[in-house]
């Protein structure tokens, strides 16, 4: 038979009723006070008819409320500090006894050996603490997980605690659930193929800030970029089908029967993943519309075969005040990636970090929409580097072969006019002679692989 869980006491005894505060030592024992260590007094177990007194019932009330009070705190969660009279009192801490820090708040104690006499918050180096092969002063530390961004233990979403070394590539699966099903979806998913993550951010926190990490996202769901930050964590982001998906499996043959290896985020088939990118008004600046974010804080991130969709645009009137849908101090490449409806936001790149570099590769990139403002130049530094724009004739010439499955791709095309970017402007970077009038002026805070074209 279990034992019964004991009723809570949201009151203590006598809370509003008459008792005293029993001393713990001296009292009148004469007149039948009780005090701790004796105590009811001998003369209130005899008669009243043989000189006996009787015990005072403010006393049965003070030690019981003094009792219930300890028990309520318990109840309440209430962990003792060490205390050096008990201590010695007790001649030592019993093996397996907690204590609470009392310069950590979120720092406990366990003692590992019996009769323990030191004072665990006396020690302030780690060394002087038990590990399992040094005794040290005989207290184990339970503590939380330190906030260094270089940390490589997390808690899952079971609150357990993992440790993955930063280097090791980790896989993990993302796909839309039924949302009527979301809840037991997020109870159950751990990122693996059978109970993939239902949200790109799930997945990102799994893997340990400054660690490796790819993240597979089934390519017939759309997707919505809300907030996504992958803080200083390395995130490859790939498109997951199923292992017989005969439109890939079409692909992956073409590659083989080509004299020339292409990758298949290049084709013009290949499903990519759908990653809408929705405004809402911005809740401080009015006048002012905020997109979705991909944030970080000097991580890196690649994105093979997606396609970042703008689904709404900017009412006229009013402005994304620096917002964009990616922010700085993050290093992007983009691989076989298509950018739709790039007219819909004032610019999807924004350098407004002081001294932040900006680095961002698109490789087989499209940029699809009419021609607007993609990148945003402030206070940092952008480095753009892009492949050269190929219309694949060369292939069909030299191989005779159909190049119709080739995706086009027009991101240096795109990217080499000075209109793609707004607060553009130039900055003097050395001189043609002695005199000093005939500057060198060069792009502030722009570097790109190609040359400019001054539309």
């Amino acid at each position: 038979m279990s034992i019964t869980r004991p009723k809570l006491y949201l009151s203590k005894w006598a809370e509003n009723g008459k008792r005293f505060d029993v001393p713990d030592s001296v009292s009148d024992t004469a007149m039948g006070k009780a005090n701790i260590q004796t105590g009811f007094p001998e003369v209130t177990m005899k008669s009243v008819l043989n000189g006996g007194v009787p015990p005072w019932g403010q006393d049965h009330n003070g030690i019981l409320n003094r009792l219930t009070q300890d028990i309520q705190w318990e109840q309440a969660g209430g962990m003792p500090v060490f205390n050096a009279s008990l201590c010695n009192k007790m001649i030592g801490y019993p093996l397996g006894a907690e204590l609470r820090s009392t310069r950590y708040p979120y720092v406990s104690y366990v003692n590992m050996v019996e009769g323990n006499l030191e004072n665990p918050d006396n020690s302030t180096n780690i060394d002087s603490y038990w590990n399992g092969t040094r005794l040290g002063n005989g207290w184990a530390i339970k503590t939380i997980l330190s906030k260094d961004p270089d940390n490589i233990s997390y808690l899952d979403s079971d609150f357990r605690i993992l440790t993955k070394v930063a280097g090791a590539q980790t896989n993990l699966y993302v796909r839309l659930s039924d949302k009527s099903n979301e809840e037991q979806a997020k109870k159950i998913a751990n990122g693996s193929k059978e109970k993939p993550f239902i949200h790109p951010q799930d997945a990102i926190n799994a893997i340990p800030d400054g660690g490796n990490g790819n993240i597979c996202m089934w390519h017939s769901d759309i997707f919505t970029l809300d907030s996504w930050n992958i803080s200083r964590k390395n995130v490859i982001f790939y498109p997951w089908f199923a292992d017989d998906d005969k439109t890939i499996t079409d692909l992956q043959n073409i590659l083989v029967e080509h004299i020339y290896f292409f990758s298949v985020y290049l084709m013009k088939n290949y499903p990519r993943v759908q990653v809408n990118i929705n405004i809402k008004k911005g809740a401080v600046i009015p006048n002012t519309y905020d997109p979705g974010l991909f944030s970080g804080n000097g991580g890196k991130v690649e994105f093979y075969g997606f396609n970042f969709i703008a689904t709404q645009k900017i009412p006229d009137g009013f402005t994304m005040n620096g917002a964009s849908p990616f922010s700085p101090q993050i290093t992007y490449q983009f691989v076989g990636c298509i950018f739709t409806n790039v007219n819909y936001l004032d610019y999807w790149f924004n350098g407004w970090q002081n001294s932040i570099t900006y680095d961002i590769k698109f490789d087989h990139c499209l940029i699809e929409g009419n021609k607007k403002q993609f990148i945003n130049l402030k206070n940092g530094t952008v480095n753009i580097n892009t492949s050269t724009d190929e219309d694949w004739t060369w292939i069909k010439e030299l191989t005779e072969r159909d190049i119709g499955y080739l995706q086009g791709n027009n991101s240096r095309a795109y990217l080499e006019k000075r209109s793609s970017y707004n607060n553009f402007d130039m900055k003097i970077i050395g001189y043609l002679n002695k005199d000093q009038d005939k500057p060198i002026y060069y792009p502030n805070g722009l570097n790109t692989n190609f040359d400019l074209v001054f539309d």
